[in-house]
């Protein structure tokens, strides 16, 4: 009896770190400098959510704890996307994002205006956090490296 783990591809765990690192990056310059003051105005706006009731810290704990594990498996289903596509340009990697993206965010962007009704602010400021994340992550991880060395 075979390890099921052989199915999967092997990522390399730097790189999985640094598709990570990028995703944190990409949040911090789309919610903050690039469209810090636009994002805020929008969640002034919008209905109060709380995704973990508790105390402060409980919540940041929370919060900190599920998207480190989102992003790790991100950079790892992307590292792992190029490996078993065979992807060796620049022009695949973005063409691969693309995919990601109109697999993901297309779908987010009509859930957040015509189910959530979220203002068109909103989508428009996560689907650029998504584009960023979902066709740049992947031109990073090939730069880098994904397989063995």
């Amino acid at each position: 009896m075979s390890s099921y783990f052989s199915y999967f591809p092997y990522v390399r765990p730097s790189a999985i770190l640094l598709g990570s690192a990028f995703n944190y990056a990409a949040d911090f310059m789309v919610y903050g400098p690039l469209m810090g003051n636009t994002w805020a105005k929008v969640m002034r706006n919008e209905e109060e959510f709380e995704c973990c009731k508790g105390s402060l810290k409980k919540q940041a704990t929370c919060s900190f704890l599920s998207k480190s594990v989102g992003t790790l498996i991100q950079a790892y289903s992307i590292g792992a996307l190029l490996q078993l596509t065979g992807t060796v340009s620049y022009k695949g990697a973005f063409y691969l994002g693309l995919y990601v993206y109109g697999a993901t965010a297309v779908h987010d962007m009509v859930d957040f205006l015509f189910l959530e009704k979220r203002s068109m602010a909103y989508a428009a400021i996560k689907s650029i956090a998504a584009f960023i994340k979902t066709v740049g992550l992947p031109v990073l991880l090939l730069g880098y490296g994904v397989r063995r060395v």
